[in-house]
């Protein structure tokens, strides 16, 4: 398989400083021996065309399981405002974000029920809040995926 070279301004950035958003999530956390576990990429065993590779899966002595999804970005008002909501004190993803849709996905695939969102812009300024599994939404992105896969792409990919 050829790897793609293609890198935008925004993936060099998110390349560049997630592992340092990584390990600043570490620092700031109050968790009882807190580990972050790579993951790679994650197949749907009942659809395996649909795939997901979370940033992480977060472990620790006191919670379940949870995935991590790490985002870069210079612009912490920008994104805030494009992609997310408050509801209280509370953040929380836009359900029209795209990231909306990327960690239901990566949570319906691994069979996690909720994931860590750290949006990290330097030492200073990050936000970390949780994104909880919704079923539904996960049901109907597989449902229209696996429809996709099977009405365009098998007779593409059989065609040839």
């Amino acid at each position: 398989m050829r790897e793609s070279t293609f890198q935008s301004a925004a993936m060099a950035r998110g390349s560049q400083d997630e592992s340092t958003a990584k390990r600043k999530y570490l620092q700031e956390s109050t968790h009882a021996n807190l580990t972050i576990q790579d993951s790679g990429l994650l197949i749907m065993e009942s659809d395996p065309c649909v795939g997901a590779s979370p940033d992480g899966i977060v472990t620790c002595d006191c919670c379940e399981r949870r995935l991590i999804e790490v985002k870069c970005t210079d612009g912490m008002q920008g994104f805030k405002s494009r992609e997310m909501m408050k509801n209280s004190d509370n953040h929380m993803l836009k359900k029209t974000s795209r990231y909306y849709c990327q960690v239901q996905v990566q949570m319906g695939i691994a069979q996690i029920r909720s994931t860590d969102f750290f949006v990290y812009q330097d030492e200073h300024t990050h936000i970390l809040f949780s994104v909880h599994f919704d079923e539904v939404f996960f049901r109907d992105v597989i449902e229209r995926a696996v429809f996709f896969f099977k009405e365009y792409m098998i007779p593409l990919i059989t065609a040839v």
